[in-house]
């Protein structure tokens, strides 16, 4: 099978298994909040941010590891295909056992911060659960996953994921409707979420051939403390906001950010998604030496323009329709969920974070990991700084501006960085694409000020001007596009 047709197969069930996730998102905490209120859905939400400051000990391994096997799959003889499984295996399987270890250090912690009106020993055993299904859902079976991504088979990675997901709903909802403790569905959820790795070991283990060879080499993963820093800011910028909020706001006031994260993060992950499947594009013609600075050029162009398209239309929509969307989900709800500020503060934040991937892409693929982690580090320490600044002057809002900060510093840098030592960015054609930004965000504030929107009251309406919008911005941004810049 081609590379082409497994792109267009990652495309296509990883936007199912998005979709999957996004109902999954929108669905459970409208039961958890309705079921047991918005302090303990904020609890768990506060949980799973501060678990997720665990990936910090993968210490930049899966973009380094990423890199290797582009290079293995490659035929790159130094980057031998088992020794490179068998070190990255053996990488994870050290943080396995730090991981589970620091979990249980958390989870004696965090009762003692959780102001939620439970006993300690709920609140132990409830971070305790949540943790470790953390753990489970994000790193067992990394290794093969990194290695179907790099060779173009995500989409085994994706269907595997929709049936933990879709499993997981079903159980959750007959668990919540039932009146089950909370803790006990948190579990449930754990114990399904093993499904994906054991799957995908099977498979990996069934479709490639590995040596006999138990050697590894970690001079292959040397890199991967230069990538220290680009991980610091990743999980700065993912974990910080909840957990400043824990500190100085009440935890419900988690719940609220978390449901409207939820909402931006699914838009996010749609378009990561379809991007991602060109970073095994980008990082081979990086790792073939017989690639030309013309011929990946045109790639990271094309890349570009189909990231900034996508970022466009949907971060408008988001933007347009978020806060009649909430008006709806929120019904009933013991907590005033109606944030416009806090909307379109999360909107932007993540508009510039998103329009950075190309850049940062390409500064990864060509393991350029050391000589960017100062600015990562910057950014994180822009981002923490600031957030404990703003969030007792803004309260929520002021969290989400200090990450907007701080991830534009980067964003700027990294623009920067390519255009001065990987490849010689044209300013016009840059600009052009920040023109036909300005131009969407122009039509987004229009909508807001002058047309109605209070008719979107039901989730029906609510589709079909979903619809509608995505229609009206995608032929603006693709006018604009034909008008401003050149076909490449």
């Amino acid at each position: 099978m081609n590379n082409q047709t497994n792109i267009r197969k990652n495309v296509i069930i990883s936007l199912i298994y998005q979709m999957v996730v996004a109902i999954s998102g929108f669905v459970l905490p409208k039961f958890f909040i309705t079921q047991y209120g918005s302090t303990i859905n904020g609890s768990i939400s506060t949980i799973s941010q501060i678990t997720g400051f665990l990936g910090i000990l993968e210490a930049g391994m899966g973009s380094v590891a990423s890199v290797a096997f582009y290079r293995s799959l490659s035929g790159n003889s130094e980057y031998d295909f088992t020794m490179v499984r068998n070190t990255v295996r053996r990488y994870y399987r050290f943080i396995a056992i730090i991981s589970v270890s620091i979990c249980a250090v958390v989870s004696l912690v965090l009762p003692f911060v959780l102001k939620n009106g439970e006993s300690f020993i709920f609140n132990f055993e409830l971070a305790l659960i949540v943790s470790c299904g953390y753990f489970v859902q994000y790193y067992m079976g990394i290794t093969s996953q990194l290695l179907l991504a790099a060779d173009y088979k995500s989409y085994i990675n994706s269907f595997t994921q929709i049936i933990a997901v879709v499993l997981n709903l079903a159980l959750s909802i007959l668990l919540i409707q039932n009146g089950t403790d909370v803790r006990i569905v948190k579990l449930a959820s754990a114990i399904v979420m093993l499904i994906r790795p054991i799957i995908l070991f099977f498979y990996v283990k069934t479709k490639y051939r590995f040596s006999n060879d138990k050697s590894f080499n970690n001079n292959l993963m040397k890199q991967r403390w230069n990538n220290f820093g680009q991980s610091v800011a990743y999980y700065v910028h993912t974990q910080t906001d909840m957990v400043v909020i824990l500190l100085f706001l009440a935890v419900a006031e988690n719940s609220v950010y978390a449901v409207y994260m939820s909402v931006v993060t699914a838009i996010k992950t749609v378009i990561t998604v379809i991007i991602s499947n060109y970073n095994p594009i980008i990082g081979r013609a990086c790792a073939n030496k017989e690639t030309t600075k013309d011929e990946l050029a045109r790639a990271f162009w094309k890349f570009t323009k189909i990231n900034n398209f996508l970022v466009n239309v949907f971060f408008s929509v988001t933007a347009v329709l978020i806060i009649p969307f909430m008006s709806i989900y929120s019904r009933g709800f013991d907590y005033d969920y109606i944030r416009p500020e806090l909307a379109i503060c999360l909107c932007v934040s993540e508009y510039i974070y998103l329009f950075r991937t190309p850049y940062n892409t390409l500064i990864n693929v060509n393991g350029h990991f050391k000589e960017t982690q100062v600015s990562a580090f910057i950014e994180a320490g822009l981002n923490i700084v600031l957030s404990i600044i703003l969030v007792n002057i803004m309260g929520v809002v002021g969290v989400v501006i200090a990450t907007a900060v701080a991830m534009l510093y980067r964003t700027v840098y990294c623009i920067l960085y390519v255009k001065k030592h990987l490849l010689d960015i044209s300013l016009l054609e840059f600009l052009k694409t920040v023109f036909s930004t300005i131009i969407m965000t122009i039509c987004v504030v229009t909508i807001c000020l002058f047309i109605d929107l209070s008719y979107v009251n039901t989730y029906f309406r609510f589709i079909v001007a979903g619809c509608a919008f995505t229609l009206i911005f995608a032929v603006i941004q693709f006018t604009t596009n034909l008008l401003s810049l050149k076909r490449k």
